[in-house]
């Protein structure tokens, strides 16, 4: 048996059917999916901080966001956007995930103002 043949066998097991199953169910949940592609992290950064430096230009409550970790998980979570030569899109569900990064920050500056 060959190594293709014993692949085949493994993908077609039942045990493979349910697992796989399971998996594809909890893709579809993914409410966030990543939208990197093959390349993932590698040499973005400098494209990424003139993204986010767009997305601050659009939105500037994000100007609070101070962490980088935070800056690359939103931008690799957006999505382009085509009418704007692809400039990264932020959608319902990262603006709701980016707002409770920025709370703590706000009420933080309020308290700070008042002092």
């Amino acid at each position: 048996m060959t190594h293709w043949d014993d692949f085949v066998a493994r993908c077609r097991s039942e045990e493979f059917q349910l697992r796989s199953a399971k998996a594809k169910a909890s893709a579809r949940k993914n409410k966030n999916p990543s939208r990197l592609g093959r390349t993932g992290h590698v040499d973005r950064e400098d494209t990424w901080r003139g993204e986010w430096d767009q997305l601050v230009l659009q939105h500037p409550w994000l100007s609070v966001i101070q962490n980088d970790r935070s800056k690359t998980y939103a931008l690799a979570h957006l999505p382009k956007d085509k009418t704007t030569l692809d400039a990264r899109k932020l959608t319902e569900y990262m603006e709701g995930t980016l707002r409770q990064l920025v709370n703590p920050y706000m009420l933080v500056s309020r308290y700070v103002s008042l002092v």
